[in-house]
């Protein structure tokens, strides 16, 4: 964990490590290089936001649909996500939403994909 610089110290970033230790840094070292490897977790990251995972409920509104559908959200083997309308999760009736990480804020910024239900929000 990485605290970052205060207005009173503006070029100081503080590490805490594994052990417990806390050691701090200027802006000028280069922190990875400093840091011993075993102290790097592997982390997974998601530019999703904690709602989108496979199962949960969501609401897609695309331009080329009539109208809202409310279904469900899943990934498929090849790590797509696909939207599954109603309670089917018949592939082809699924619509894949292509790179969904990339695509999602302004899916969500544009009212085209919202959690769970417009009934139930």
């Amino acid at each position: 964990m990485v605290g970052l610089p205060t207005y009173d110290r503006p070029d100081i970033y503080t590490v805490s490590f594994s052990d417990g230790s806390l050691a701090e840094y200027s802006a000028t070292d280069t922190l990875l290089e400093l840091a011993p490897v075993s102290i790097l977790p592997s982390v997974e990251t998601s530019l999703l936001p904690h709602w989108v995972q496979g199962g949960s409920n969501a609401t897609l509104f695309l331009d080329h649909m009539t109208k809202p559908r409310h279904g469900k959200l899943y990934q498929n083997s090849d790590q797509e996500w696909i939207f599954f309308p109603g309670i089917s999760t018949d592939l082809d009736k699924g619509i894949i939403l292509s790179n969904l990480p990339a695509t999602c804020q302004q899916l969500l910024y544009t009212g085209q994909l919202f959690r769970g239900h417009t009934k139930f929000c």
